[in-house]
């Protein structure tokens, strides 16, 4: 197996460890496809996102899917509490070597496929599906928000306006005190990280779970839902149908799209990415409730 350049390019892989990681991929796919007795489909790419390889595989004559990632804690447990209600199916898993195998969607229909708000409906409704209980020992909402508002007080950099940080540090100490009874959440529902079951819809897919608010699963899909939406008022239409279909506080959503907006805006400069942070920025310029140097000696215009 070639490790595909996306993740030799990917931040999540800089770095000793990360490196080192990419360099044991294949002798990682050969024990576990012996372990398992695995098959790799010749002529079927290696599909990647920022963290993970899915090698298509078959056993027998099944068709599934092996994902390979860094051990990620909480995944098993997630998707085993999912048990393919609304989630992609765990067949087996090997979390010391952070190896799933899944079953085989098509990866080739995505959200990414659908008009953007129709998109939004489709993954608010599985925020719905997907809130259980949620399994012990899962990072809380409560504990990224307090992260979050640390983070954004420390922010250096001056590309993010000042009035920006301090609403999101302001967002996230509200969203720290935490609200209800915790749901299994996921926190990377991206457009992308929806995929077409053959015969059952939509399922989601690459779960980073959490326990807490269902509306930490929106930031995420609007980030990337925004090249999709170039007409002014097409994102804060994602967003309703997004919190309508899901059931979801437009509040609580709003102040967690602001508070991890500029958490990602931050890393993703210091990372060295140029697309994302102008993103962050129309996200902000959208949802906020400030907007920096609106009035005539530069102050905050602060929107109703």
């Amino acid at each position: 197996m070639d490790v595909p350049a996306g993740l030799l390019g990917s931040p999540s892989f800089a770095g000793g460890a990360g490196a080192r990681w990419l360099s044991g991929l294949p002798s990682l796919l050969a024990g576990v496809s012996e372990r398992w007795h695995l098959t790799v489909e010749d002529g079927e790419p290696v599909r990647h996102g920022a963290h993970a390889a899915v090698v298509p595989v078959r056993r027998g004559g099944e068709r599934m899917a092996l994902r390979l990632a860094p051990p990620e804690p909480g995944v098993v447990a997630a998707l085993e509490a999912w048990d393919g209600d609304g989630a992609v199916r765990l067949v087996a898993a090997d979390e010391d070597r952070g190896a799933l195998l899944l079953e085989r969607l098509d990866p080739a229909r995505s959200l990414l496929d659908l008009p953007p708000v129709e998109a939004a409906r489709v993954a608010g409704r599985l925020v719905r599906r997907l809130a259980v209980r949620p399994p012990p020992g899962l990072p809380t909402t409560s504990g990224q928000a307090r992260a979050i508002a640390t983070e954004c007080r420390g922010v250096p950099d001056e590309s993010i306006p000042e009035v920006w940080r301090d609403e999101a540090a302001r967002c996230a100490g509200e969203l720290a005190r935490g609200r209800g009874e915790p749901v299994l959440v996921h926190a990377d529902l991206t457009p992308e990280n929806v995929l077409h079951r053959p015969g059952g819809g939509f399922v989601a897919v690459d779960p980073r779970p959490v326990a807490g608010d269902p509306e930490r699963s929106l930031p995420e899909f609007l980030l990337r839902s925004v090249d999709g939406c170039p007409g002014e008022g097409e994102l804060p239409e994602v967003f309703d149908a997004f919190v309508t279909a899901g059931d979801l506080d437009p509040g609580r959503a709003r102040r967690w799209l602001v508070a991890r907006t500029v958490q990602y805006w931050a890393w993703a400069l210091g990372a060295g990415l140029t697309e994302d942070p102008v993103r962050c920025r129309r996200l902000l310029a959208e949802f906020s409730q400030a907007q920096p140097g609106g009035g005539p000696t530069g102050a905050p215009t602060v929107v109703p």
